[in-house]
């Protein structure tokens, strides 16, 4: 069984589906479904990529740019962020929003694209935004090659080497909120509410319970470790697992890998800033 992401246009949101066969994706656009072919396919991907962030901001966890010079595939993995995303080929450019994620999803880049995708923190919610029912979903918001329309408002394409422009845009429009409580848990230092309520608080701004989020967190640092050379011995100690099944079972569900094949294969990862699934060709367009 194969798990495929789902399209979703004009704020339909879709769900994801188990599939006997790994040639087919459903996509819930509406009746009757599309059924479009996914060519699975494992192919080194030739890119250059760039990351940064945005000094001071409270809301962007980091900026990545991805151009990519032979088609591939790569492993996105949850990081614990929601993403802005702009796809741009020699045709269009698509614009998606995307919740936290929680699972891993295998990308197709298409020769020739560019991606960059605006990663922010989990204590920041955009505003009309459920977060909870955006978990492993995401938006194809409309857009054209100048501009697309979020929240009922149209804001140019950014790039790059202006994103914090265009994100001090979206604060100004009061799209961008920063959930203090939600922020003084993930900094350690809680701020004077009950416990129940710092939970709803951080359920509803970031779409999982705060346990989930922690498991989530926990097996991206184990991974990193793993990538890095440490035992898997070492890196249950250090992390708090039970033992090494507990290990492999949870880097396997959430980043996708075991251990054994990070050690081997620590490269295969997306290279854009994580959560965001584009699988593009001329044949499947599919986003969660």
């Amino acid at each position: 069984m194969t798990r495929r992401a789902v399209l979703i246009r004009d704020r339909k949101i879709a769900s994801y589906d188990d599939l006997a066969h790994d040639r087919a994706t459903i996509l819930y656009t509406g009746s009757p479904a599309r059924v479009l072919v996914w060519q699975r396919v494992s192919v080194s991907m030739a890119t250059h990529s760039k990351v940064s962030t945005i000094e001071k901001s409270p809301f962007v966890a980091k900026v990545s740019f991805l151009q990519v010079d032979r088609a591939g595939e790569t492993l996105a993995s949850p990081d614990g962020t929601w993403d802005l995303v702009f796809i741009r080929n020699a045709q269009s450019v698509r614009a998606i929003r995307t919740g936290l994620t929680t699972r891993p999803v295998r990308l197709w880049h298409s020769e020739g694209e560019e991606v960059l995708a605006i990663s922010f923190k989990p204590s920041v919610n955009m505003a009309t935004v459920d977060a909870i029912a955006s978990l492993d979903k995401g938006y194809v918001l409309k857009s054209d090659r100048k501009g697309f329309r979020v929240a009922g408002e149209v804001f140019e394409i950014p790039a790059f080497n202006n994103a914090d422009v265009f994100v001090d845009r979206l604060a100004r429009a009061g799209l961008l909120r920063a959930n203090r409580a939600v922020q003084s848990i993930l900094d350690g230092q809680r701020v004077a509410m009950s416990e129940r309520t710092l939970q709803r608080q951080f359920k509803v701004t970031t779409g999982m319970t705060y346990k989930r989020f922690t498991m989530i967190e926990r097996a991206g640092l184990a991974a990193e470790r793993l990538r890095k050379g440490e035992s898997a011995q070492n890196v249950v100690h250090a992390l708090g697992f039970y033992d090494q099944a507990h290990l492999i079972n949870s880097v396997r569900e959430i980043i996708g890998q075991t251990p054994s094949q990070l050690d081997r294969h620590g490269t295969l990862r997306s290279e854009l800033a994580g959560g965001v699934a584009v699988f593009s060709n001329t044949r499947i367009t599919a986003t969660f």
